[in-house]
């Protein structure tokens, strides 16, 4: 699978540094989805995650990351997602940038 078939169809999308959302998104690309959603986000070019509140889930095919909060203006962070699918582990990622509001 080429790196540009791993990024989320709802890619990129925005968000203001006073808004708290989870986003939701369609696994069924890669397959769907069975079990042990997991999401990190990452300021572009660090190692270090942004503070989340709450835990990844699954509703059938379609995975909600935590909620996302406390992010700064004019900043890209990358939203990374992994889950189980027949017993493999699958993973994803998407582009969130802060903008003012």
């Amino acid at each position: 699978m080429a790196l540009k078939d791993r990024m989320f169809l709802e890619s990129p999308v925005e968000q203001g540094e006073d808004e708290r959302i989870a986003r939701t998104f369609d696994t069924t690309p890669w397959g769907g989805a069975d079990s042990d959603p997991v999401c990190v986000i990452k300021l572009q070019g660090t190692s270090t995650p942004v503070l989340l509140e709450g835990a990844a889930s699954l509703d059938g095919d379609d995975f909600t990351t935590p909620i996302v909060k406390d992010l700064a203006t004019g900043n890209r962070y990358k939203v990374e997602c992994s889950w189980i699918k027949d017993s493999n582990t699958v993973e994803a990622f998407g582009w969130l940038t802060c903008s003012a509001e």
